[in-house]
């Protein structure tokens, strides 16, 4: 049996000791540190034995972990952390993406390596964040993380989460990229620029400035995040999606295909963000930038979703039938950013647009047999039941992401 691939890890606002997002100063931060750095969830395990290469976990008082796509008896796993384990089986002490046999017991292939037998010690499990990042700046309610894996780009996000700004308070975080940092209230090649967008873009986490806490979720690997958010928005209780991390780049040497997103504005007629929908960038509400253009040189530029089959001004909006009357099918295609309508730049990692005409789906719904993309992806709504406020992709939860 094989070993799991632990690259691609997904967290939300629902899961056994998340963090809480809301209207309050720092709250961004505590949910990006969690998923990027820390984990969560920690419990003591009962027991932890291996049999010819498996390995299966016992809490008695409930691990507290979720296997997505059991609904449909996709067996997705979750990424978990061991800790604690004493010699010879210190081994176990890793990253597993393990499957969910019951609220109490989880079982992984671990390999051939560890022996079999009862492991001892003061032995943990919790849900492991993803791999390659690093905050390498911080202050209070501020910031800024990078990827140290040896592909990315190692471009900066600055997250400033202090609600210092008079009119959004603390329900918005003010974000901006760095080509380079010497601390965190410094740096160099913005994206983007103060003339593209004063303070930088917005990352809006609650449509209130209190305690009330807000859905969010992040989809991640060691180069590229993915932020859903619903701030409880009057019109719209949507999930917007913001980006941050490398593209897959169409450009051979490409050392600047690094994507911010986020809107313009703190809301716009009540909505939710409109990040993840608009194709025409900058829309009325939200930019995508990237640190250069694809020539490596000059300052950010905007990017476009680029994509086929548009029966719409919004991605989700397709022409397609769903399934696809010719084979029964769901068609996707990745979704693509461009810096025109005629440039593509990259695609955006483990995103997958849905060709089909807009209908009203379910978050983290399964889709096991799709045409042009992984076997298995989930379902990542804007949640919207209106088609002018599309935004759906499919995402690849597995990994790993190319």
């Amino acid at each position: 049996m094989t070993i799991r691939d632990t690259s691609v890890c997904y967290f939300d606002s629902t899961m056994a000791g998340a963090p809480t997002l809301n209207g309050l100063a720092g709250s961004m931060i505590s949910v990006l540190d969690a998923c990027l750095l820390d984990g969560f969830g920690s419990v003591s395990v009962t027991s932890l034995t291996v049999t010819t290469g498996v390995a299966t976990l016992t809490v008695n008082a409930g691990h507290g972990l979720v296997n997505l796509g059991a609904s449909a008896s996709v067996d997705i796993g979750v990424v978990i952390l061991i800790g604690g384990v004493s010699a010879p089986r210190d081994g176990l002490n890793t990253r597993w993406r393990a499957s969910v046999t019951s609220p109490t017991v989880l079982t992984w292939t671990c390999g051939s390596t560890i022996p079999d037998g009862s492991a001892q010690g003061v032995i943990t499990v919790q849900r492991a964040p993803t791999t390659g990042w690093s905050r390498v700046f911080s202050g209070t309610n501020r910031a800024a993380y990078r990827s140290l894996d040896a592909a990315a780009t190692g471009l900066y996000l600055r997250v400033e989460d202090a609600g210092s700004n008079a009119t959004e308070g603390a329900r918005v975080a003010r974000v901006v990229g760095y080509e380079a940092m010497s601390d965190i209230d410094t740096g160099t090649a913005p994206f983007p620029t103060a003339a593209q967008q004063a303070g930088g873009l917005r990352w809006i986490k609650s449509y209130t400035a209190d305690g009330v806490s807000r859905f969010w979720a992040i989809l991640a690997d060691h180069r590229t995040v993915y932020l859903w958010v619903n701030c409880g928005a009057v019109v719209a209780a949507g999930r917007g999606r913001f980006t941050f991390g490398d593209c897959s780049s169409f450009v051979t040497g490409d050392v600047s295909n690094f994507i911010l997103s986020g809107n313009l504005a703190a809301l716009v007629g009540g909505y939710y963000s409109m990040v993840c929908r608009e194709r025409a960038m900058p829309g009325s509400a939200s930019a995508h930038y990237v640190a250069r253009s694809y020539v490596q040189s000059g300052g950010p530029v905007y990017l476009h979703y680029l994509t086929p089959y548009a029966g719409g001004g919004n991605v989700g909006q397709g022409l397609l039938a769903d399934p696809c009357l010719s084979d029964g099918r769901t068609w996707v295609a990745p979704l693509c950013g461009g810096e025109s309508t005629v440039l593509p730049r990259g695609t955006y990692r483990g995103l997958f647009e849905l060709l089909s005409v807009y209908q009203v789906r379910t978050w983290l719904t399964p889709y096991v047999d799709v045409s042009g993309a992984p076997a298995t992806l989930l379902l990542m709504a804007g949640g919207h039941a209106d088609p002018a406020h599309a935004g759906d992709v499919l995402a690849d939860v597995v990994g790993p992401w190319s």
